[in-house]
């Protein structure tokens, strides 16, 4: 059997912009309201890297900042 734990939790969506946020609407207690999220720079990344990345990595390294 895998067995595996969750360190940090994180969530990036239209709509659910961070970890606090999302866990509330997750959970049922607060609704979901669907808006743009903000604009990201990667602080990872030098700045020709951040140029080059596609939407769905930067919505990664969203989350895993």
């Amino acid at each position: 059997m895998l067995k595996f734990w969750l360190e940090a939790p994180a969530v990036a969506a239209p709509g659910l912009e961070d970890w606090s946020g999302g866990r509330q609407v997750l959970r049922g207690r607060s609704p979901y309201r669907a808006a743009p999220l903000s604009d990201f720079v990667p602080s990872i990344l030098p700045p020709t890297a951040q140029r080059r990345c596609s939407a769905n990595t930067l919505l990664a390294l969203r989350a895993a900042q």
